[in-house]
C-alpha cells in the first residue's frame, strides 16, 4: 500500500542470474510500483556463506525496544513505503504522532509543528486554520488535526498547502481533504492530487477519506504567479519555485508574521547548496527577501533570512 497511490501492484524482477560457487544469484533487481520503475540494483560482488559476527544484529546499548502490534501490522501493509526511505538513509519508521509545537514568534499565531522526521506549519487565521505540508501519512496527519482541534476549538481547517508531491510531504493530504480543506498545490501537480483523492476504495489500509469520501476543492499555484489566501488577520501567499528537486515545488509566505516555509531544497540547520540557491531565487523574485523574515523548514528548524544569506555558496 502506497499512501499516495493507495492499493497498487508492487513487483520485483530478478534478472541476469550468474553462478557464484554452486549457487546462482540475480545480479540485477528492479522494483516497479504501479508500473513505474522506482529502484534498480546491480550486484557486482556476491559472497556466498560469509562469516558474520555474532553481535552484528545486537540492539545497541541504551535502547530498549518496545513491540507495538499495531505499528507492526501497519509496517507489513506499507513495507514498500518504509523500505524505500530506509534504502536512501531516511528512516520513516514509527507512528510520528508526537506534535512538538513551537510558536515562531510570541503572539504571531504561526506554529512550527516539529517531528523527528518531517515538520508542518499551522497558521491561525480569523475564520480558520491553514496547514502547510501534507506530511508523512494518515497517522501524522491525524495527530496534527487533533492538535488543531484541541488548540483552536471551533475553527475549521480551511486549507492544506503542499510544498510538493513527494511521499513524505504529501502522504497525509487525504485526511485534510476529509476535513473539508481546500487543497493548494502547484498547477503541475493538480492531476496527481485529483487522482490520489478520488481513490476511496482502499482495502489494504483504509483511511478517513475511504470512510467518508468528499469531492475536494483545489486552488492551483500557476507557474510565474501565486495564490493568496486572504484574511484580515494573517494573509498567506503561495509561490512556485523553479527547482530540479520537483516540478511542483512551492514556498509559503505568512504576511504580518514574516515567515517563509520551505521543504527539501533547503533545511535550516543544514548545508545551503544548489537547492538553497533555487529557493533564494524564488524568495527574491517574490519580493519577500527581508533579512528579518524567518525561514521555517519542512526539515530542520528555523533561521533568519539574513543569516541564511551568509550561508549561500
Amino acid at each position: 500500500m502506497d499512501y499516495n497511490r493507495r492499493d497498487v501492484p508492487l513487483e520485483v524482477a530478478y534478472a541476469d542470474w550468474q553462478p557464484y560457487g554452486s549457487i546462482f544469484f540475480p545480479t540485477t533487481v528492479t522494483i516497479t510500483l504501479a508500473g513505474e520503475s522506482i529502484y534498480q540494483e546491480t550486484r557486482t560482488n556476491i559472497e556466498v556463506n560469509p562469516t558474520l559476527a555474532g553481535t552484528l544484529f545486537d540492539i545497541p546499548a541504551g535502547i530498549t525496544p518496545v513491540f507495538d502490534a499495531g505499528l507492526a501490522d501497519r509496517g507489513k501493509r506499507t513495507s514498500q513505503y518504509v523500505q524505500s526511505f530506509a534504502a536512501i538513509g531516511f528512516i520513516k519508521d514509527g507512528a510520528h504522532t508526537t506534535v512538538d509545537a513551537v510558536e515562531i514568534a510570541p503572539g504571531a499565531g504561526v506554529f512550527h509543528l516539529l517531528d523527528s522526521s518531517n515538520n508542518s506549519l499551522v497558521i491561525e487565521q480569523q475564520n480558520g486554520i491553514v496547514v502547510v505540508e501534507g506530511v508523512l501519512h494518515d497517522l501524522r496527519a491525524g495527530a496534527i488535526i487533533d492538535w488543531i482541534h484541541t488548540n483552536f476549538p471551533g475553527k475549521p481547517i480551511t486549507h492544506i498547502i503542499n510544498t510538493h508531491y513527494h511521499l513524505d510531504h504529501a502522504g497525509g493530504t487525504r485526511l485534510f481533504a476529509a476535513e473539508g480543506a481546500t487543497i493548494v498545490v502547484h498547477a503541475a501537480a493538480e492531476s496527481f492530487y485529483a487522482d490520489m483523492l478520488q481513490r476511496t476504495n482502499t482495502t489494504i489500509l483504509p483511511d478517513a477519506l475511504d470512510v467518508n469520501p468528499v469531492t475536494p476543492n483545489f486552488q492551483t499555484v500557476p507557474q510565474g504567479g501565486s495564490v493568496r489566501i486572504d484574511d484580515a488577520l494573517r494573509p498567506v501567499v503561495v509561490f512556485p519555485v523553479d527547482t530540479t528537486h520537483s516540478a511542483d515545488m512551492t514556498i509559503t509566505f505568512v504576511e504580518n508574521a514574516g515567515v517563509i516555509f520551505v521543504s527539501d531544497i533547503y533545511s535550516p540547520g543544514g548545508a545551503a547548496g544548489g537547492g538553497a540557491i533555487e529557493f533564494n531565487n524564488a524568495v527574491v523574485a517574490s519580493g519577500i527577501n527581508d533579512p528579518n523574515f524567518t525561514i521555517a523548514g519542512g526539515h530542520g528548524g528555523t533561521i533568519l533570512y539574513g543569516d541564511f544569506l551568509t550561508l549561500l555558496p
